[in-house]
């Protein structure tokens, strides 16, 4: 039985907590890339808790390292954000070689976080940036997914470069199949990341506006993938990693007092 110990810091205290790894196949394949990373710091931007600067800033230095003309835009526009994102696809493959490739994931990030500003934080994220590159490997997680999400739990969250079904129709994304295949994405990446549940939640049901949008493009989308459906609990959900020794545990409160992740050590 595998476990895992995850330290947090406030100042120069720290906190222990410790884990058992879940009995899934998934969760076995999670645990030994996480084996790589006990002495590698997690990447603050992509573990919560970072505040990010004015999106305009990050967008002003991408097109600097893009060698693109920068151009003033209304960044309160999902179109603009839809934009942007659609730039940073573009553009990824050769950034991303660059040495000083940081810019490119902050700039991501940042889009994303101007989608979901004045979300309640209910997960607690925690990912090791462009670390985890050589520990990326393809694999269907969906079919893994947990039916809800339980307090403390350790999850594996989706993470792919594009958006959820959902999230690519809230965004007014071009109700294009070709499109909707190029950026709409199932979990069919697995990372070492993962979430720490901060509450208990049930998966929320999909509305009929987005059940009868995606009807007209799932065929297509669903076989492209090789899945046969995308649930409420796809969208919704992750698949269980570990879960706490000590059932007294409150996460939440822990996470407040002691809000950075130091290390994370698999034994």
């Amino acid at each position: 039985m595998k476990k895992l110990k995850i330290i947090l810091a406030q100042d120069k205290k720290t906190h222990d907590m410790d884990y058992v790894i879940a009995d899934n196949a998934v969760a076995a394949l999670w645990a030994n890339k996480i084996k790589h990373l006990r002495r590698v710091d997690v990447d603050p931007i992509e573990t919560s808790g970072f505040r990010f600067d004015s999106l305009e800033s990050y967008h002003r230095k991408f097109c600097k390292e893009a060698d693109i003309p920068y151009r003033e835009l209304d960044y309160d526009q999902q179109s603009v954000l839809n934009y942007l994102h659609e730039l940073y696809e573009k553009n990824h493959e050769v950034l991303s070689k660059k040495s000083n490739s940081q810019f490119l994931y902050v700039f991501h990030h940042a889009i994303h976080d101007k989608e979901i500003k004045n979300r309640k934080e209910t997960k607690h994220y925690v990912g090791w940036g462009i670390k985890e590159g050589p520990l990326t490997t393809m694999y269907k997680c969906n079919e893994f997914y947990a039916d809800h999400l339980e307090k403390n739990n350790l999850y594996l969250p989706w993470s792919e470069l594009g958006k959820t079904p959902l999230a690519y129709y809230k965004n007014k994304e071009p109700s294009s199949l070709d499109r909707f295949i190029e950026l709409g994405k199932p979990h069919i990446t697995l990372r070492p990341r993962f979430m720490i549940c901060r509450q208990d939640e049930g998966v929320k049901k999909f509305d009929d506006g987005f059940k009868n949008w995606f009807a007209m493009l799932s065929q297509g989308w669903l076989s492209h993938y090789g899945i046969e459906q995308w649930r409420e609990t796809d969208e919704f959900s992750g698949v269980l990693l570990a879960t706490p020794t000590e059932a007294s545990a409150d996460v939440d409160v822990i996470l407040k007092q002691y809000p950075r992740i130091q290390s994370v050590d698999i034994s």
